[in-house]
């Protein structure tokens, strides 16, 4: 994808107090200089005792002033839907 990177991720859980659980994020990321990296993420949440689904995207911007200082420029949109199964 020339200067683009993708990077997927899937995790399956299990927690005492959440049930079982999915999650699924992707990644696309773009390097504009040494300084400057854009980033867009799409994340998926699914959980199943609570009948849960949660998607969340995020459009970031890291900007780097020196070797220990950053930026971060963060647009987010998250919505969550609530099913019941009967």
């Amino acid at each position: 994808m020339g200067q683009w990177r993708l990077k997927a991720a899937e995790s399956v859980y299990w927690f005492n107090t959440l049930g079982v659980g999915e999650t699924t994020q992707l990644d696309l990321e773009r390097v504009f200089s040494p300084q400057l990296l854009f980033r867009a993420s799409s994340n998926a949440t699914w959980l199943r005792n609570k009948h849960n689904f949660d998607l969340r995207q995020d459009l970031s911007v890291y900007h780097t002033l020196n070797d220990r200082t950053a930026l971060l420029y963060q647009l987010s949109a998250m919505g969550s839907a609530i099913r019941n199964f009967k």
